[in-house]
């Protein structure tokens, strides 16, 4: 993909991050990025998403643990789901059915941004 490609990507998918009131002065908010970036280039996009190759990615790109990634990646959503509601968060991911019981893990997070990009 070119670079203004690239930057669209970045440019949406910050967006909707934006939406869910994530700050982007938090490391897991670039990740966040990369990893929706990684998947909208995988070859096969109908193969599931194999969250701990993405963080196996990221922690080569960013020269950091794969266990680091994946945390500050839920920290991240962390923020989002105390201070979003979850109806918001539904609207935010059109079509979604997260409810307050749910824990929603950083695969379904990722996967839902994926989907609502393609």
């Amino acid at each position: 993909m070119g670079l203004e490609i690239e930057k669209n990507i970045e440019s949406v998918v910050g967006n909707v991050l934006n939406l869910a009131k994530i700050p982007s002065n938090i490391i897991g908010y670039k990740y966040i990025i990369h990893a929706v970036e990684l998947l909208l280039h995988r070859e096969n996009k109908e193969e599931k998403i194999q969250i701990m190759k993405v963080y196996k990615q990221l922690s080569n790109e960013f020269g950091k643990t794969e266990c680091s990634i994946e945390k500050a990646i839920r920290k991240s959503i962390e923020v989002c789901v105390i201070d979003e509601d979850i109806p918001e968060l539904n609207k935010i991911f059109s079509g979604a059915t997260l409810n307050k019981k749910d824990r929603i893990t950083n695969k379904t997070f990722i996967s839902l941004l994926v989907k609502n990009i393609i």
